[in-house]
């Protein structure tokens, strides 16, 4: 494929550079110049820098290199999986390091840094051709292009042509840098990159209804936008508009929760919109009103999602972090202020604040004086999220039953909740040790590792391998109840008949939380009830286990364990929690359980009874003692 073969009409290599800096001056000489002016901030300076750096040595943190950085080739081995894991393929080949530096040269002024991008990224084009896309069967192209170990799988290839190369070409374009025969090349691996994913993503994802197809869609749109001179331009324009559309109307729900019920997936994808919404703007193409709608509710979902501590919630395979952080500081960079994300003001880390200026931050702080307790409820997900404010000392809790589950991204964990107390994330999702088909992969998967009921120590439902699932009945969150001190939510699941599970999560001010379990055992099987406690130091007592932070109390005689175990706080990493284990081996056909999570010293006494077809859940505290009657999916009230 020669240049003229893809432009609307015909230059040279010259002509075309010339041509395009005259285009583009003004845009991306704003976008060289938004750099420049974060010379000032020297968090950002910091970390670009120390990214850069590493950038240079070509040793990188990858997946499958147990968190340490691990030699990729100078220039990179682009096609080989030097770890084991297909990850480190894919997530090397997303070139996601070319930002810093090109970032790190506009600061600096060392052409070292942008010249290794540079390097990297011709190199790249002489040693990965695009496999042939036309007249390739689709079973060869969903080989290859879905899921195939290579350079060209689509989700890289969009990740490039909307992160990484656009990122490296809006900032050296109009920089001596980036010669004729460069930005020819350049131009003709993205329209490569542009024509597969028109032609692959579809087949792969005809629904519209994964996070892949949304990147690999944007990255169409992008590609486009970055170079509307090609001939296919206007018709990969209009594709790419509608099907990033398709996915705002059917990979996210009424409420706004992206379907696929992980945190860190709905943050990637939001992130997304937000930069699809200013690229309309920019380039002047229209999105419907629903989009605008979608954005802003899923900005809503992703701050009731992050507790009090800012580590979100890690719900499926999301990772534990600031990713409410991320998208708050991602909707300032694309819009200029924060919205709705003005609630997490008071979780940011002290140097995002620091990057924004102060009226945003005067105006936030405003904003967050005027708020107290909320109650978020994605009925369409099965997330049910309660808080006592948005301080750093509030308390919060996120409760989640949705079966069957959407894919795999999703846990073997029907009924779980994390929970934060007073600040301290107490009860937490152990989050996604490694994707890799292996033992480690599904012990983090398995109720096991959340805070679950399980009988005869079975499985809710099994993993076929690490994305798929056997089948699964129903499963949902069903009402939520306010009281005067009182958040609450029931639920229940199908997926050990003729056995039946339900269960109540309760809010109770911000210094005690209730979980309280109705059962059917029909086949007298042993019951046990896990919880994952974010505390190594967890200890049992004759009738409570304490940690740093809290008291567990539990009701009824209860066979009791405190088993080490393990969070992920990165891929291929590990620090160590705790697991309370409660097992009730009397196997009677009707039970009810009750724990009690709290940080008062007071609290004693726990009790769980049924009456008349109602559990009724008291305790002490205080030398008060406090009685609710619980009908499921029908009523909490108070006992006078």
């Amino acid at each position: 494929m020669q240049l003229n073969d893809i432009l609307t009409k015909p230059m040279t290599e010259e002509e075309y550079l010339a041509y395009k800096r005259e285009l583009m001056k003004d845009t991306y000489g704003a976008v060289m110049e938004k750099i420049r002016e974060k010379k000032t901030d020297e968090a950002f300076v910091r970390s670009t820098l120390a990214q850069a750096k590493e950038a240079m040595t070509h040793r990188f943190v990858l997946p499958g290199t147990d968190g340490v950085p691990m030699d990729v080739g100078n220039p990179p081995a682009w096609h080989e999986c030097r770890s084991g894991d297909a990850e480190y393929t894919w997530v090397l080949n997303r070139h996601q390091y070319f930002t810093p530096l090109v970032d790190a040269y506009l600061l600096t002024g060392e052409r070292a840094y942008a010249e290794q991008a540079i390097a990297d990224l011709e190199d790249w084009i002489d040693q990965c051709p695009c496999y042939p896309v036309h007249g390739t069967e689709k079973e060869h192209l969903c080989k290859e292009f879905g899921y195939g170990v290579n350079p060209w799988r689509s989700f890289e290839a969009g990740v490039r042509m909307s992160e990484s190369w656009r990122s490296l070409y809006e900032k050296l374009l109009l920089t001596d840098l980036m010669t004729p025969h460069l930005h020819a090349r350049i131009s003709l691996s993205a329209y490569e990159h542009a024509q597969m994913l028109v032609v692959v993503a579809p087949i792969l994802h005809p629904d519209a209804a994964h996070n892949h197809y949304l990147v690999q869609m944007q990255g169409v749109l992008d590609a486009v936008c970055l170079f509307p001179e090609w001939e296919m331009s206007k018709t990969w324009l209009d594709l790419s508009v509608q099907e990033v559309v398709r996915c705002a109307l059917f990979q996210f729900t009424d409420e706004g929760g992206q379907i696929e019920g992980s945190p860190g997936y709905h943050s990637l994808c939001l992130t997304r919109l937000f930069s699809i919404r200013c690229m309309a703007d920019e380039r002047g193409f229209t999105l419907p009103a629903h989009f605008t709608e979608t954005m802003n509710k899923a900005s809503e979902y992703m701050c009731y999602v992050t507790p009090p501590s800012g580590i979100t919630c890690s719900i499926g395979d999301t990772g534990i972090g600031r990713i409410g952080e991320t998208a708050a500081m991602s909707y300032y960079e694309h819009f200029g202020e924060l919205g709705v994300f003005r609630k997490l003001y008071p979780l940011l880390s002290n140097t995002a604040k620091e990057r924004l200026p102060a009226d945003v931050r005067a105006d936030a702080e405003r904003y967050v004086s005027r708020l107290g307790a909320e109650v978020h409820f994605q009925h369409g997900l099965g997330h049910y999220m309660a808080r006592t404010g948005w301080g750093r000392d509030a308390s919060h809790v996120m409760f989640c039953c949705h079966t069957p589950v959407n894919n795999g991204h999703s846990h073997q964990d029907p009924l779980t909740f994390t929970l934060a107390l007073r600040g301290y994330d107490i009860v937490i999702d152990p989050s996604c040790y490694t994707y890799q088909d292996n033992v480690s992969r599904y012990v983090y998967k398995s109720p096991a590792y959340h805070s679950c009921l399980t009988f005869g120590h079975r499985m809710p439902f099994y993993c076929t391998s690490s994305w798929g699932f056997t089948r699964q009945r129903d499963g949902h969150l069903y009402r939520d109840y306010r009281l005067e001190d009182v958040m609450a939510c029931d639920g229940a699941h199908d997926n050990y008949l003729p056995s039946e599970h339900r269960r109540l999560c309760a809010l109770v001010g911000d210094d005690l939380f209730l979980v309280a379990d109705r059962v059917h055992n029909d086949a007298n099987e042993d019951v046990t009830l896990t919880f994952h406690v974010n505390d190594p130091t967890l200890t049992i007592g004759h009738t409570e286990a304490r940690g740093e932070h809290v008291r567990i109390l539990w009701a009824g005689e209860l066979q009791v364990q405190a088993i080490d175990a393990a969070k992920a706080p990165g891929m291929d990493r590990q620090a160590p929690t705790r697991r309370l284990v409660l097992e009730d081996r009397c196997g009677a056909t009707d039970a009810q359980y009750l724990t009690v999570f709290t940080t008062d010293a007071s609290v004693k006494d726990v009790r769980i009874e049924e009456e008349n077809g109602a559990t009724l859940i008291s305790y002490e505290k205080g030398g008060v003692r406090t009685t609710y009657r619980w009908r499921f999916n029908e009523s909490l009230t108070k006992e006078a």
